[in-house]
Parts: C-alpha cells; structure tokens; sequence
C-alpha cells in the first residue's frame, strides 16, 4: 500500500503548491478562531454491537472538544476544522477511544474576479476512527451542480451531516460502531459494526471542483476526489479511489435548474478487485417556494470489473421553518467497496429527518433512515440496516445549549464477509454544548 500513501501525499503537496503560489496576497483580512466543548453521558445495551445473547452494556462518557479556524480576505477564503471525540466506559476500559476528524476547504474569489464566472475550490480531509468501519467511508460527492456564490434558489442537500438531530454524534452511533460518524445519512454506508482491537481505520480526502459561469444560463463544472483508506485490522481491505467527474448546469429560470453529469470512479482494493464504474446522470433542482426545494436525479452506472448496468436515482426535498427543516431523501448507486467487501457495492438508502421550534428556546427533532448494500461481485456482502432517533434541545444559557435523545439500531446481515449476524443496540445520550467566545485573531 506504499504506492497508495504516495499519490495521495503527491496530490496533497500539489494542492498546497498550487495555493501557496497562485494565492495573492490581501490588504486586509480576518483570522477567526471558532471554538466548543461538548460532554455528554450515555448508555448503550450493546457496546460491541454483538448478538443478542452476548449482549454487553455499558455506561460512557464523551468528551468532544471543536475547533474552526477562518481566514477571510476578499481574495480568499480558508477553513480548517478539527474535532475529536474521546469515549470513556465504566465497566469496559478496554473500548475506550479518541477520534479525529479534520477538513480543510479553500475558495478562491480572486480568481472570479479576474476570470469573471470562475470558482475554484479545494478539499483536504482526514478521519481517523478507532472503531471498526465496515465499508470504505462514503466519500463526499462532489456537490457539482449547486449554484455560484450570489445566484440565489437552490437548496442544499438533505442529510449527509453525520449524524441525526443533535443527539447523533457521527451517523454510525457511538455506541454501535462507526464513532465520530462519515458523511453518510445514516452511518457508514448505513453498515455498522462491532469494535474491536486492532482495527483502527485512516482515510485522506483531497480534491478540487471547479465550475465557470460560461453565460448566463450554462455553467459547466469539472472534479476530482483522491479517497486512500487503510485499516490496522488485517482482515480488512484497503483501497485507493479517484474519482472524477465532468457536467454542466443549464439555468432555465433562477428557480429551475437542469444538470447533466458524467463520472469515472476507480478503485483500487487490497486483496480485491480494480472497481470502475461510469455513471452517467440527468437531472432537475427546482424551489417551489422560498421554503420548499426539491432535486431529483436519474441515470445509469456501467460496472466493468461485474460487467453489469445499474439503475442510479436520488431525490432530495427539502421544507425550513422558520427555526426548523423536514427533509426527505432517497440514494441508489454503486458504491466504492474496500473494508468488508472486495469489488464494488450497490447501496440503496433512504432517510427522512424532521425539526421543529416547541418553544423560543426548545426544540425537537426525529429522523429514521434504512440503507442496504448488496456487493455486485467478490466477497458476499448482504447488509440491512435500520436507524432511528428522537430528542430535543434546548438553549440554557447564550452560550449552553443541552439535548437529550433517544438511539435505535437494528442490522441483519447476510453472506460471509459480515457472518450473517443480526444485532440491535438502544442507547441513550444526555449532554452539554459550550460554545466559547469567538477569538479575533487578526483583523
């Protein structure tokens, strides 16, 4: 895997190459330093995710220090996240665990200003998590079709934030497995599993898209993602995923929007196969109202290492309130494998999450979701996967805020990479937010 670690090293020093030297330097500019601390409790009747008879539960405590620095100028604008989630356990030592999660994104406005209609921007990101992930993280998909900066009508996604409501910290559960969370909806790729020792899991994300407003109504767009995923468990699989992809956006109306795409994922799997899949999709973004957006999106994606033709879909609509959003979203495509699986995997899942203002300082929040992958080739990978959550929060102070909520997790898993297990977890989470007072570091 040393070739692996390599190119993406060799295209995270380009990125940086290509900043440090294209990036003009600002008259004026502000250096921001975002900062907060969570605690939280909780109990969980299935710490590592076992069957039901070897059911083991626990107590925990997490401790969740963020950190969000930016830098704004108006020729560019940098943001660097970090944060880190520490698990202690009263009757299981053995499972505690820290964390990490980063992401560093770059815009460049100093180039719309000489190339008027031109956005560029980078990606760099690492997750390091201590618990075992099933399959290779869920990897940011480049966002290609929403609007430039001043065009107004377009909504964003629904879920992808890592997590349900405030209570869901990371879309795995911290106590079913996948801690500190992927950008899926509901876990990683909706497939959770049980801890273990010697299976901490590394990936590094680093990529750019750049889109150019070539008229008023077309706006073309072009990306690459390097995804390198490495686990200490040997039993896992690692895998080295580019993707890149090309399209264009036609603005009918600033309400409507028409996006045609092309995209190339390959992927490279330890003890696997090369995965490539082309996907070709077409699809519409539309605002009924200024509150009500919905996305759809239809194609198909051609598999050549299974030599087989998939049905890709997603929907996304979306309804904010004044202090709340209902959101409803729908996935299936052919997902990188690495992890569990050795070729790639169809994933088909489904969320629906929901928050709402009880009083000026309460809120609630629902959400559920079900996600099944299905391995196209290699290794039989059967998974299904149900999740769901309920909670409130509320601001006890201008700078505390405290929820509580409620976790449920149900999986039955078929085929051999996940040994047929079924395991459900309940778990239960109390706790505390302070967000510390912004720091001016530079004005």
């Amino acid at each position: 895997m040393s070739m692996f670690r390599r190119q993406y090293v060799k295209l995270t020093l380009v990125i940086a190459c290509v900043s440090l030297f294209q990036i003009p330097v600002p008259l004026f500019a502000t250096l921001t330093l975002h900062s907060s601390l969570s605690v939280t409790e909780t109990y969980t009747d299935n710490l590592f995710f076992e069957s039901k008879k070897n059911k083991r539960d626990d107590f925990g405590t997490f401790v969740i220090p963020s950190l969000t620095l930016s830098y704004e100028s108006p020729d560019v604008v940098l943001s660097g996240t970090y944060a880190g989630v520490a698990q202690f356990y009263v009757n299981h030592p053995d499972a505690n665990a820290y964390s990490h999660r980063s992401r560093i994104g770059i815009d460049l406005p100093f180039l719309t200003k000489r190339y008027k209609g031109l956005e560029v921007r980078l990606i760099e990101s690492f997750n390091f998590a201590p618990a075992l992930q099933g399959y290779s993280f869920d990897g940011d998909q480049a966002n290609q079709d929403s609007p430039l900066p001043g065009q107004a009508g377009q909504g964003g996604r629904v879920g992808g934030g890592g997590g349900f409501g405030g209570g869901g910290f990371g879309g795995g559960g911290l106590g079913g497995g996948g801690i500190a969370g992927t950008s899926s909806p509901i876990g990683n790729q909706g497939v959770f599993t049980g801890r273990g020792t010697g299976s901490n899991s590394f990936q590094n994300r680093a990529g750019f898209i750049v889109r150019y407003q070539m008229s008023p109504r077309w706006v073309p767009n072009v990306s690459y993602l390097n995804r390198y995923t490495t686990f200490t468990d040997p039993d896992l699989n690692d895998s080295l995923t580019h993707t890149m992809g090309a399209g264009t956006s036609y603005i009918v109306s600033p309400r409507t929007r028409l996006n045609m795409n092309y995209r190339a994922n390959i992927s490279d799997i330890r003890r696997g196969e090369t995965v490539v899949t082309h996907s070709v999709t077409a699809g519409v973004g539309h605002t009924l109202t200024p509150t009500v957006n919905f996305r759809v999106r239809a194609g198909a994606s051609y598999t050549e290492s299974a030599d087989r033709i998939t049905f890709t879909s997603s929907a996304n609509i979306t309804k904010s309130f004044e202090a709340g959003l209902f959101g409803l979203s729908y996935f299936q495509g052919v997902t990188p494998g690495g992890g569990l699986a050795t070729s790639g995997v169809l994933t088909q899942r489904g969320t629906a999450t929901w928050s709402y203002p009880l009083t000026e300082r309460v809120s609630g929040f629902l959400a559920g979701g079900v996600a099944k992958n299905k391995s196209l080739s290699g290794n039989e990978v059967d998974v299904t996967s149900y999740q769901g959550q309920v909670g409130f929060s509320a601001l006890l102070l201008p700078w505390l805020s405290g929820n509580i909520s409620y976790s449920y997790i149900k999986q039955n898993s078929d085929g051999s990479a996940t040994a047929s297990r079924t395991a459900t977890v309940n778990q239960g989470f109390i706790g505390l937010t302070a967000r510390l007072p912004d720091w001016r570091i530079m004005r």
